[in-house]
């Protein structure tokens, strides 16, 4: 059956035909459903056959007492009293009611006698400042004692099992319709609504594919259903050209956007979900074994919700959806960089690699000059970064069991150690970051570049060859330490912001991360020292950056907590020397960015 008003909310309707053609009812009608799901809509649609003078509507959001609601109906049902009139009146410091000499019960039924009408609307009952008890008692009046037919608008979830709004509600209301999501017909409308034509002609025909990944969502709101697509034509009008006449391009940010802005919008993806998004395979999705106690991430179970669908997909990034979905920022020159990189323009740009890693969907002429070209770049050492060191051999793994060189894989693992140790003593060899060692993108070799339809990722050579490229991380580590050290301590006192970057969890699959390793062998006299130098907004920024390196992370908090309870004792003995106002400031400072994450592992010291 079509999902549209009319067969899903038939029964609403003609409820209501039936509801207000009676005499005398002497009860009220509940519309009730979820936030967003069309309520109101429905009704001023069933309504608009009936002459606004015969009913009038009342919105609870935001009212604290019952003479707002007075005033807002007076202001629907009195001739005279139209918006200006109201707000002069209000200028004159006087309420609309005292004004009219109203305040009194008395004064209400006067009116509302003379200017009585037959149907009134209280629509928002979940929003109103007032207990919901409360107001379904002023509502009963309306019924009980003028006989009008009343309809409250409502999303009753929110109430839980307040008794006493359960009592007072089994008195009033009469009647409970369920509102369901006439999702065809409110889809139509939201697309007839957007003004860009060229937009139009694209999004007319996804309407299907769209329906069906709000389906998939499982919520149940038309609102976030109307926000998405708005939201997405902002994306739209911010691609160039040639981006916006490409199919694959608006087809593949489709099916990814209106996903995560669903769940972006319902509160079941927070902007760190978005923001640790992985881009690997979708083939190893489902790869990561799960620690005792451990839950799948928000993205991971948005993915087991799409299953089919690639939300891996990196024609947009991480922070191309991060920017737009929690923050509103749709920039241009990121989102075309992003789909400019992305495999539908790839070809014409890429590197030799990244042309053998894709090599079976490239021409033999184009994979012959890449090949070449890469065995120049591999003799010369021109693979630098982690990823490019990682993907560079597994490719070379590739080629060897292809035989497209001549080496076997046990040379190229041979090789591959070479490759590292000549790096290592050139000193342009990075560590392992903390993001590969602990597999967070579900396996070691999550490169830029690499193809995991190969599968070579799971290879006795790519596994040796990562743990040799493991135990030299140590040696680079252990050599590092005082450099790592000495440049965070100045990027402390000159750039907070580079700080803050470098020992957030967000780092961690770059080369600028401090690993535990490094930030615990700083000295914590000269952490705090160089601390208590900054200004107090300052001192501040570095302290809440280890919020971002702790929560919703794989960092081992445990074997950094006796670095962080040293630091805590530095704080606490240099505040002893300082004025009163610095006392109380850094206790403030150890109390709310310090202990949330010592706990309770170490006893307290009483001053």
């Amino acid at each position: 059956m079509e999902n549209t008003t009319k067969s899903i909310n038939t029964h609403i309707t003609e409820y209501l035909d039936y509801y207000l053609a009676h005499s005398n009812p002497r009860f009220a009608v509940m519309l009730n459903g979820d936030w967003g799901i069309g309520k109101t809509h429905l009704l001023r649609t069933y309504l608009s056959k009936h002459s606004s003078e015969t009913y009038a509507y009342v919105s609870l959001y935001g009212l604290n007492s019952f003479s707002e609601i007075d005033e807002l109906i007076i202001t629907d049902v009195h001739p005279v009293l139209d918006g200006s009139l109201v707000k002069a009146i209000e200028s004159l410091g006087k309420s609309t009611l005292a004004y009219f000499n109203l305040q009194t019960d008395l004064g209400r039924k006067l009116l509302f006698n003379r200017y009585k009408r037959p149907i009134y609307i209280f629509d928002d009952l979940e929003r109103c400042g007032l207990a919901p008890e409360k107001v379904l008692g002023y509502i009963n009046q309306f019924v009980e004692h003028e006989n009008k037919r009343v309809i409250i608008i409502a999303n009753e979830q929110e109430f839980g099992k307040n008794e006493k709004y359960l009592r007072y509600r089994e008195k009033l209301i009469g009647k409970t319709l369920s509102v369901s999501s006439p999702l065809n017909d409110a889809l139509a409308s939201f697309i007839s609504d957007h003004e860009t034509p060229h937009f139009k002609d694209f999004i007319t025909p996804q309407s299907a594919q769209i329906k069906q990944l709000y389906k998939l969502s499982g919520i149940s709101s038309l609102r976030i259903l109307q926000q998405s697509l708005w939201d997405f034509e902002r994306l739209f009008n911010t691609l160039s050209p040639a981006h916006q006449n490409h199919s694959g391009v608006l087809q593949h940010c489709l099916e990814l956007f209106f996903p995560l802005s669903f769940a972006f919008k319902a509160g079941h993806l927070s902007e760190q979900d978005i923001q640790s998004r992985p881009q690997d395979s979708p083939l190893k999705k489902f790869a990561r074994a799960l620690a005792d106690g451990e839950e799948l991430t928000g993205f991971e179970k948005l993915e087991k919700q799409y299953a089919g669908f690639n939300l891996r997909d990196r024609i947009l990034s991480n922070q191309d959806l991060a920017n737009t979905l929690a923050k509103g920022l749709f920039k241009p020159a990121e989102i075309e960089h992003s789909i400019t990189q992305s495999r539908f323009f790839r070809e014409d740009s890429e590197t030799a690699l990244e042309t053998l890693s894709n090599a079976f969907s490239r021409s033999e002429e184009k994979f012959q000059i890449a090949l070449a070209k890469f065995n120049i770049e591999y003799q010369k050492f021109t693979f630098t970064s982690i990823d490019d060191i990682l993907s560079s051999f597994s490719t070379r793994v590739w080629l060897a069991k292809q035989r497209f060189i001549e080496d076997t894989p046990d040379n190229v693992i041979e090789q591959g150690k070479a490759y590292l140790d000549h790096q290592y003593e050139k000193r342009r060899l990075s560590p392992l970051s903390e993001f590969h060692l602990t597999d967070r993108q579900y396996s070691f070799f999550n490169g830029r570049f690499h193809n995991y339809s190969r599968n070579d990722a799971e290879s006795k050579e790519c596994r040796a060859f990562f743990d040799y490229y493991k135990d030299l991380t140590g040696r680079i580590i252990n050599d590092s330490y005082q450099q790592i050290t000495e440049a965070l301590l100045t990027d402390m006192r000159t750039d907070s912001d580079r700080y803050v970057w470098k020992i957030s969890f967000a780092s961690a699959n770059s080369d600028d991360h401090v690993p535990t390793q490094a930030l615990t062998t700083i000295n914590p006299l000269a952490f705090t020292e160089t601390l208590l130098s900054l200004p107090n907004e300052q001192q501040i920024t570095v302290l809440t950056a280890f919020s971002r390196r702790y929560n919703f992370s794989t960092i081992d908090l445990g074997a950094e907590r006796p670095w962080l309870y040293a630091l805590k004792q530095q704080l606490e003995s240099a505040r002893r020397t300082r004025s009163h106002f610095d006392q109380q400031r850094l206790s403030s400072n150890i109390e709310h960015y310090l202990m949330p994450h010592i706990g309770n592992f170490y006893q307290p010291i009483n001053n």
